[in-house]
Parts: C-alpha cells; structure tokens; sequence
C-alpha cells in the first residue's frame, strides 16, 4: 500500500522564535512500524514551509490509499483541512488521525470533521501497524484495540490499548523519510 503520513501546515511560535522545529517523531516511529512491507512517505509541512496547496500537491501526485495526519490541539483546524484535501482528491482515500487531541475527543473529532475515517488513540505504533495490516488484506478493524472508528454518523471505540511495556521492540524512527537538514538552529 502508498501510505503519506503528514504533519499538517499550522503556525508554530517555537519555529517562528527561534527558527526551526523539531522533527515529528511520532510518524517517523509509525513509518519505521509499517516500511516492511508498504511504500511510505512523510511530509512534515512546518520544517518545510508547505502551504495547503503543496499538501494538495503532493497528494495527488503520490496518490496514496491511506493519509495518516498527526495533530495536537493547537493544530487541530489544520488537520482537518489536510483530511478534506485527501478526501477531495480521491474520496476512497482512507484517512487516519493520531496524537494527543483525538485520543481524548474522538467522537467529537469525527463530528467535527466526517472525512476522517479511523482514529488511532493513544500511543500509535502498534494500533497503526495492526490497521494497516488489516486494510491491506481486507480484514475486520473491530477488534483493534486502541482504534475507534467513523461508521457514517455512529463512532465505534474498540478497547484502548495497554502501554507498550518494552519500548526495545519498536524500531527505530525512519530519520531517513524526514529533512533532517531542516531540524537545525543557528548559534
């Protein structure tokens, strides 16, 4: 499967302060979780100072079968913007949201934005690879623990899953997919 995992354009003070930002680890630890196997890219907007338009770009040139958006609460409205644009570009896109403002809200977040498709709440790693896992072969999401679910207008939230105990078994982040030259200040 082509899956983009994207860091949404949004205002940040911290790269305005001091002139650049650090990498999003979480997608980088997701694209290390799911690489094996898949064909995985992603775009981190603020480290590379992309509008909408260059999401909406590399969208429809990658041409991908699943959008992952990672978001905080202060970059929510963003997120949904990049979940629109996949969703506009090929309506059978499946879009999956992650980070801390979903996993407390979820059945907000799918009022709020319906083009959202699947929510990954808590810590990602495992629940995203086991989707991922199961979109690819067709298989039932509604046993995934950590995972809640759009069911046009009907939110199912699959049990949450426990911590990951030994942090040892996931790989290291995939630094190669992200503009590490970017993650650097002056002085």
């Amino acid at each position: 499967m082509k899956i983009l995992l994207i860091s949404p354009p949004t205002i940040s003070a911290i790269k305005a302060i001091v002139g650049t930002t650090g990498p999003p680890l979480s997608l980088a630890y997701l694209a290390s979780m799911i690489r094996g196997g898949h064909d995985v890219k992603i775009v981190d907007s603020l480290a590379e100072d992309y509008t909408y338009r260059d999401v909406e770009r590399i969208i429809k040139k990658y041409d991908p079968e699943v959008v992952g958006i990672t978001s905080t609460t202060s970059m929510i409205p963003d997120a949904y913007t990049v979940a629109k644009i996949a969703k506009m570009h090929n309506e059978n896109v499946k879009v999956v949201m992650g980070g801390p403002h979903v996993t407390f809200v979820p059945e907000r977040t799918f009022k709020e934005c319906p083009y959202i498709d699947f929510i990954v709440r808590g810590e990602g790693e495992i629940t995203f690879k086991e989707l991922i896992d199961a979109l690819d072969k067709g298989k039932d999401t509604s046993n995934i623990l950590g995972l809640s679910i759009n069911m046009e207008g009907k939110v199912r939230n699959n049990p949450p899953r426990p911590l990951i105990k030994d942090v040892d078994t996931i790989p290291m982040p995939s630094y190669d997919l992200l503009p590490m030259e970017k993650y650097r200040a002056d002085g």
